[in-house]
């Protein structure tokens, strides 16, 4: 419980795609980041969708008091590799602790997959994410750097 209200993890199901689709668009305006991403049909179609089929690969949905609050993708790209793909929380769910304990049995989750390592990138210019995830021990581990063409 977070400030007294009960939050739930737990694995997410078709009927969630929605609500996904919903923050996914959230999640691109408050990253400026269509140019990067694609829209949001893409990145459903590409990212999200597939989630469901892939053995490994889970979608994580977080609920307040039974409400819909947010969610995380773990993939993995390689055999012992995770990544941290997306977690978003509805503005008006954060700063309750959801998106903490949503990450930390994302993170239990890849563990039980036999993961190693577990990746996440994060844009340089969100020190608010950048925060998070250094508070849940991830570490700068290098630099990606990307040119238009």
């Amino acid at each position: 419980m977070a400030n007294g209200r009960k939050i739930i993890i737990r694995s997410a199901v078709e009927a969630d795609l929605p609500e996904i689709k919903e923050m996914v668009g959230y999640l691109m305006e408050v990253e400026k980041s269509r140019d990067i991403l694609g829209n949001v049909s893409r990145i459903m179609d590409e990212r999200i969708k597939p989630a469901f089929r892939k053995s490994k690969n889970r979608i994580f949905i977080a609920e307040r008091e039974g409400v819909f609050s947010g969610f995380g993708l773990v993939e993995f790209p390689e055999r012992r590799v995770s990544s941290l793909s997306y977690i978003v929380i509805r503005p008006e769910f954060q700063k309750y602790g959801i998106g903490r304990k949503l990450a930390k049995e994302m993170i239990f989750y890849a563990k039980s997959k036999k993961a190693d390592i577990m990746e996440v990138t994060v844009d340089k210019n969100n020190a608010k994410s950048r925060k998070f995830h250094k508070g849940l021990g991830f570490a700068l581990s290098s630099y990606l750097f990307r040119k238009e063409l």
